[in-house]
């Protein structure tokens, strides 16, 4: 592979990391305030933070969030 796409790739994937920790504590906080008042669209959003997880951990290699995200949007 061309060094400067293996350099971008790497980027990338540096970028994500660092962003995890912030949607993964996102998660919870909408779980939390879910649990405080119900509502569909607050729900609605959740589930796609949630999903949207699920496939962007299993392709930066996060099989183990990507699973566990998985589990908890089923």
């Amino acid at each position: 592979m061309n060094d400067r796409i293996q350099d971008k790739l790497q980027q990338l994937f540096v970028k994500y990391t660092e962003s995890l920790p912030d949607k993964i504590e996102h998660i919870q906080q909408s779980w939390q305030a879910l649990q405080q008042q119900w509502e569909r669209t607050g729900f609605q959003t959740f589930h796609r933070e949630v999903h949207s997880l699920c496939g962007s951990a299993g392709t930066y290699g996060y099989e183990d969030i990507s699973l566990h995200a998985r589990q908890l949007e089923i």
